[in-house]
């Protein structure tokens, strides 16, 4: 019977298993991209560049103004949150002095 293994045992091989898999895999990623020609920068490559920094420019400026908003709305239920809790506490005062 074999004895079992003692949990830094277990730890050796798990590190070990997973930079070979690693490892393994980088070699795999290597192979592919050697085998691919390097591609050369034509004028369509080009003007796809131009029209993706143009949309990159308009998405970028409509997070900004959904950010924007949404600061906003935060801000507005922050403070409506305080008056409610301002106004309950207000309440509880006036009714504790009502009963006493």
């Amino acid at each position: 019977m074999r004895p079992s293994p003692t949990p830094s045992t277990m730890l050796i091989r798990a590190l070990l298993m997973t930079g070979l898999g690693l490892s393994g895999g980088m070699v795999a990623r290597a192979e592919t991209s050697r085998n691919q020609p390097p591609a050369a920068p034509t004028s369509t490559a080009m003007a796809q560049a131009a029209s993706t920094a143009a949309e990159l420019a308009q998405l970028k400026q409509e997070a900004d103004l959904a950010f924007s908003r949404a600061t906003t709305l935060f801000f507005v239920l922050l403070g409506s949150l305080v008056v409610l809790l301002g106004v309950g506490v207000g309440m509880l005062w006036l009714m504790r002095r009502s009963v006493i």
